[in-house]
Order: structure tokens, then C-alpha cells, then sequence
């Protein structure tokens, strides 16, 4: 009884140095190694250690060739979004540990969450100062570990648009001046006819022939009040209240 209690604890001890081994040389180890090593064996996704961690975040931690990692997740199907109990996934071991960003990189192609979170609420994004490799946050990869944001977010009620409040046109900015008629909108009616219309910028104005009658006509004027209107000078383009141009009706 005792010899067989001594070659059980052996065997313990022989399986625990072969697993321990395994663990060492996809941490370690080139891409060849680590095939030949785990090349046939069964049920290896499910080995881990007295902290949970599988092989995969042990490649994570150690390994700088992603091509072992892309083995281990598209060959022996390790799960590149596994979690220990304390929730540290391999790319979460990848970015505080790994000094080769290239790594972290391939867990992302591969289709690990970055947004994923510890039980301490750090994410993988959060690890990149704690890295050893200095320069691993000036890496393209520190751009793909920041969460993509939502590009819409919750709806907000809609607020109808006020209509900006209609023009109102003063005497300064006169499209028509009305001298027989009057003004009437935009346009210059008979004396005679109700507006049914709204203000416009028809102004209403006296008849050509009295141009000094107009104060802004009479300002400019450089004849005096006793002189003839119709001496050549042409008042179809004066200003009229300010506005070059206004047609005078």
C-alpha cells in the first residue's frame, strides 16, 4: 500500500513538471517549440495554473512572437477572451507585461474586448504606462485598446426649430417707392384698392417730379430748392433711403 501511495505521489509530481514545463515553453519559447510541444495533446484549454491562468495568457505575458499566440486561439482554440476569477483576460497580461505590442495587437485581430474590465475596474487600456517597454503608448496598438464610443448616443427629445421671425424692412432698405399709389407689400397698389398684404419693402414716396421733396434726395442735392428738377440730371438711379437703385413707381 505504502509503495503504491509513493508511485501516486510520483506521478503527481511527474504530471505537475511536464505541466509546468508546457507552461514555460509557450511563454518562452519560439513557435516550432511550442508546436512540437503541444502538437496531439488533448485538453489543453483547459490547463491551468494554481492562479487560473492557461497557456494562452501565459504566451500573452512573455511571448514576443504573436505568431504563437494566433496559433494557440486558430489551431488549439484557446479562448482569447477567458477570464480568471479576478477577471484578467490575455490581452489585459499582454499590455501590462508584454514589452512587444505586436502581441496585444494579434489578441485584438483575433477578437478580444478591449473594454473588458478587472475586478479592480482597470481596463486594458489602462495598463500601457505600467508596461515595461516605454514606448508601447506611442504604438498604433494604444489606439486600438481605447473602447470605440458609441456614435450616437442616448436620444435627446427633439426640440421643434423656432422659425427665424420675418424680415421687417425699413424706410432704408426700400425696393419700391410709390408716388401716385401706395405701398402695399412688395409691390405699389392704387390708392383706391385695400392691402391685404403684409408689411413689405414697398415704401411709400412722393412723385418723382418733386425730388426735392425727399430728404435723402435733398441731402445730396446740389441745387438749390428754386432751381427746375429737370434740368438733365437723371433721378432714376438716386438713392432712396439709402439704397442705390430703388425704383421709383
Amino acid at each position: 500500500m505504502r509503495f503504491q501511495l509513493v508511485i501516486a505521489a510520483l506521478l503527481v509530481v511527474s504530471v505537475a513538471s511536464a505541466q509546468a514545463e508546457l507552461f514555460g515553453i509557450v511563454r518562452d519559447g519560439s513557435l516550432a517549440e511550442v508546436v512540437v510541444a503541444l502538437d496531439g495533446q488533448s485538453g489543453l484549454s483547459r490547463l491551468v495554473d494554481e492562479y487560473e491562468q492557461d497557456l494562452l495568457m501565459y504566451a500573452a505575458a512573455g511571448n514576443d512572437d504573436p505568431l504563437v499566440i494566433r496559433y494557440l486561439v486558430t489551431s488549439l482554440g484557446f479562448d482569447v477572451n477567458r477570464m480568471t476569477s479576478q477577471r484578467w483576460t490575455p490581452l489585459m497580461f499582454a499590455v501590462r507585461l508584454n514589452p512587444e505590442p505586436l502581441v496585444a495587437q494579434a489578441l485584438i485581430e483575433l477578437g478580444a474586448v478591449v473594454g473588458t474590465a478587472n475586478v479592480s475596474g482597470e481596463r486594458a487600456v489602462d495598463m500601457i504606462g505600467l508596461n515595461p517597454n516605454p514606448a508601447y503608448g506611442s504604438h498604433p496598438v494604444a489606439r486600438l485598446l481605447a473602447p470605440v464610443q458609441p456614435l450616437v448616443g442616448p436620444t435627446a427629445p427633439l426640440v421643434p426649430a423656432q422659425p427665424a421671425p420675418p424680415s421687417q424692412p425699413t424706410q432704408l432698405g426700400c425696393c419700391r417707392v410709390c408716388r401716385s399709389g401706395k405701398a402695399c407689400g412688395d409691390s405699389c397698389i392704387s390708392r383706391n384698392n385695400n392691402c391685404n398684404r403684409g408689411r413689405g419693402c414697398a415704401c411709400q414716396g412722393v412723385a418723382p417730379l418733386d425730388p426735392l421733396l425727399v430728404p435723402e434726395v435733398r441731402a445730396m442735392a446740389s441745387f438749390d430748392a428754386g432751381e427746375l428738377a429737370g434740368t438733365g440730371c437723371d433721378f432714376t438711379n438716386i438713392v432712396i433711403g439709402g439704397r442705390l437703385g430703388a425704383t421709383i413707381a
